[in-house]
């Protein structure tokens, strides 16, 4: 009987550590909020042009990195501030693009909803 418990036990703290591993406490479900809609189509509308905005594929421009690739790039805030000088003053090979802050939270929320941004994080924490 006892050793019955002690087998069960393992076998929780087993789970728990690998369930554990799969959720950590800053992981957010991103696509889960209405903004990650609305920042694809932001994305397409805006960046598509030169970026690859979707969860696969190259960018048209070859210097300008994929959207999955920016959330591993960049921490939360980081990426913020990003988009926020992007828009605004444009990059070496970018020009600004004119699109309120709520525009931006969204394209942000898009980003770091992208399946590779999110397995990225998950890496390197």
């Amino acid at each position: 009987m006892l050793d019955l418990r002690i087998a069960f036990g393992a076998l929780a703290i087993t789970a728990a550590l690998a369930l554990g591993g799969c959720v950590t406490p800053g992981d957010k479900d991103w696509r889960a909020s209405p903004r990650f809609g609305e920042g694809r189509t932001y994305a397409l509308r805006y960046c598509a042009g030169c970026h690859a905005v979707e969860e696969a594929g190259p960018s048209r421009d070859p210097v300008a990195p994929p959207f999955r690739t920016l959330s591993a790039r960049f921490p939360a805030s980081a990426l913020r501030k990003r988009l926020d000088a992007v828009a605004e003053h444009g990059h070496w090979n970018m020009p600004p693009i004119y699109i309120v802050p709520a525009e931006r939270r969204a394209i942000e929320t898009y980003i770091r909803g992208l399946p590779a941004a999110a397995a990225a994080r998950k890496t390197t924490l």
